[in-house]
């Protein structure tokens, strides 16, 4: 695990500023990229949506983020959030490194370019095999276990030249968030050893002898998680670490991970400035941010979510019912979560006729909210056949029509990440765009699957 020795300055310098994780593109940006996609063809008549994403966006965010640490530190975005290859690459142009819950994951890092070294292998389920290749490949490995971490050392013997550093997953129990599903720091969770004396024996008894064992590793979770618990992580990680060095009588865990997890701004919440986590992160374990610690951070959703947006077509209007609804391109396929879990997830809701007029903050699934000019309620539902098929019950929009566009804000993080083949629908395509001087430079990140694809994808020998 090695560090990249320049980091951008300024925005961590500048507490004034405001920060660009708690920016979406906006409205005008939204109908002026819109409007320039239609046009230029690469949404074609049959593309029932498409995804965007706003590449300058990202990488101010991957700035910004690298400001706000030390230098040193390796920032690894979460291959899980967005998988897309081409985003994948521009993480890594952009300075950061990659972190990977599968052996797949891991293989995807790499062939966005990313540098071994700068790749976090996480997984609570490695194989001999996976471990093997990790290791061969040179990429980090967080054990998820004692058991787990045992058989790395075994396998590591077979590898006695590897250049791969490992670290164990440790539980900080300080506690979960407002979302049980993805908090992971509580007594009960699966994830990681807890913390306390006989963890301390045990980890100094298997990392005597084995330089390469030279990781801690902690995630308290993702979205919901309070800002005081993201930070409540780290001084217990960092006494913890003294006290494995003082069984040990020398220093050894220079590599420490704290996860990601920072909050993001759907409706109704509010997302993380990295600038006051880091600074609160500083003051509470101030050793792991000296010169002699590799600091590693995995955030994903709160990096990627508000850089992606979709356009998702209004195919019918059904006014049969006591609440009309839109039947669109987009469901629980694309915002699982949204679909199955609605209490805990929703996303921004907009007409593009009238995006770029609405107010920064004005959702259109958010309730007791309302665009500018009259409105109605909506049911915005997918095209999969079955009732739960519906991202909105109550979108509020001036009135719709086949052929509308509706936009689908943040969805650059768990969702083509997440897509079901249910129903057996291709994937849209995906687009990214930055701005140029004449206007928004758009190019094609990911195609549109067509109908062969999805044949081939459950056929025998499938990805051969």
């Amino acid at each position: 695990m090695t560090s990249q020795s320049s980091s951008p300055v300024g925005l961590a310098e500048r507490p004034d500023t405001p920060s660009t994780w708690l920016e979406r593109p906006s409205g005008a940006l939204v109908r002026r990229v819109a409007d320039a996609a239609l046009a230029s063809g690469l949404v074609g008549p049959d593309d029932g949506a498409v995804v965007l994403h706003d590449l300058d966006l990202l990488d101010a965010r991957i700035a910004e983020l690298r400001a706000a640490f030390p230098p040193h530190a390796v920032h690894t975005v979460a291959v899980k959030a967005n998988p897309v290859l081409e985003i994948l690459r521009a993480c890594v142009a952009a300075g950061a490194g990659l972190e990977a819950a599968s052996w797949e994951e891991v293989a995807l890092s790499l062939a966005a370019g990313c540098p071994p070294e700068r790749v976090v292998y996480d997984s609570p389920a490695k194989t001999r095999t996976d471990i093997a290749r990790a290791l061969a490949a040179g990429v980090h490995v967080n054990a998820d276990s004692l058991d787990e971490l045992d058989r790395v050392i075994e396998v590591r013997e077979d590898h006695p030249d590897s250049t791969a550093t490992v670290g164990l997953r440790v539980n900080p129990l300080v506690g979960g968030g407002s979302i049980p599903a993805t908090s992971v720091a509580s007594p009960s969770s699966r994830f990681g050893e807890k913390v306390g004396d006989d963890l301390v024996e045990a980890l100094a008894a298997r990392a005597e002898g084995r330089p390469w064992l030279r990781g801690l590793h902690s995630h308290v979770g993702s979205q919901g998680m309070p800002l005081e618990t993201l930070v409540a992580a780290a001084p217990v990680v960092e006494r913890f670490r003294d006290a494995v060095h003082r069984r040990l009588g020398h220093d050894q865990l220079d590599v420490v991970d704290l996860g990601g997890g920072a909050t993001t701004n759907y409706v109704g919440e509010t997302a993380v400035d990295p600038r006051e986590l880091a600074s609160r992160m500083r003051e509470a374990a101030p050793s792991l941010f000296g010169p002699d610690v590799t600091l590693v951070t995995e955030f994903g959703r709160a990096v990627q979510a508000n850089c992606g947006w979709a356009l998702n077509r209004v195919e019918y209007v059904n006014r049969s019912l006591a609440q009309p609804v839109a039947v669109t391109h987009l469901g629980a396929d694309f915002l699982m979560r949204v679909a199955y879990v609605p209490g805990h997830w929703q996303h921004r809701i907009s007409r593009l006729a009238t995006v770029a007029d609405e107010p920064a903050e004005v959702a259109g699934t958010a309730p007791g909210t309302d665009p500018p000019e009259p409105s109605e309620s909506w049911i915005v539902s997918g095209p999969l056949c079955f009732a739960g098929d519906v991202i909105s019950q109550d979108a509020r929009f001036p009135a719709l029509e086949a052929g509308d566009w509706l936009v689908i804000h943040d969805t650059g993080a768990y969702t083509m990440s997440m897509w079901s083949r249910h129903c057996n629908r291709g994937m849209p395509a995906v687009l990214g765009y930055r701005d140029g001087a004449d206007g928004p430079v758009l190019e094609v990140l990911r195609e549109r699957e067509s109908a062969d694809d999805v044949v081939r994808q459950w056929s025998r020998g499938a990805g051969h």
